[in-house]
């Protein structure tokens, strides 16, 4: 069994401007082999690669998500290096906070050595959401991201909020 390719479709694409497919694949099928799951991976990925191309998220005049990655600025090697110094600063920072949640229950785990490794003393989820917010720390601390707080009014009923 050859690899599968996607069928090109510009022509449909000028025909139905608006028309697009969702697809979800399942693998690990009893009897499915490796093989298998290659072929699906190279069709996935010719796909993708077309879908961005052809996609148009930004409206049928808009640009392509091809075009957006290509009209992006370049990152020079002093920002990357920028950026990675504030993460890992912002890292810092952010461990220390994590650790000093109120109620927050510490990992036990005999190997960790809280007094050399503060980050191993978190557990999986407290070092996902350490490495979130330390990159989004360090990204509005260099101008990257701007983030704007905004008051959102109450979605309970008035009688539940009056206590009547």
């Amino acid at each position: 069994m050859g690899v599968v390719r996607p069928a090109p479709h510009a022509g449909r694409r000028a025909q139905a401007p608006l028309a697009g497919v969702r697809s979800n694949f399942i693998v690990g099928f009893p009897g499915e082999s490796e093989e298998d799951l290659e072929i699906l991976c190279d069709f996935l990925e010719a796909a993708r690669l077309e879908g961005n191309a052809e996609s148009r998220p930004w409206g049928f005049r808009g640009p392509s998500p091809d075009d957006r990655w290509n009209e992006r600025p370049i990152i020079t090697s002093e920002q990357r290096a920028a950026f990675l110094a504030a993460v890992a600063a912002a890292t810092i920072v952010e461990t220390q906070r994590m650790l000093e949640t109120p109620g927050r229950v510490p990992r036990a785990d005999p190997g960790a050595n809280a007094s050399t490794d503060s980050a191993s003393s978190l557990n999986e989820h407290e070092r996902a959401t350490v490495a979130r917010r330390s990159i989004r720390r360090a990204l509005v601390e260099l101008g990257y991201l701007t983030t704007r707080r905004t008051a959102t009014s109450s979605t309970k009923p008035k009688e539940l909020m009056t206590g009547n």
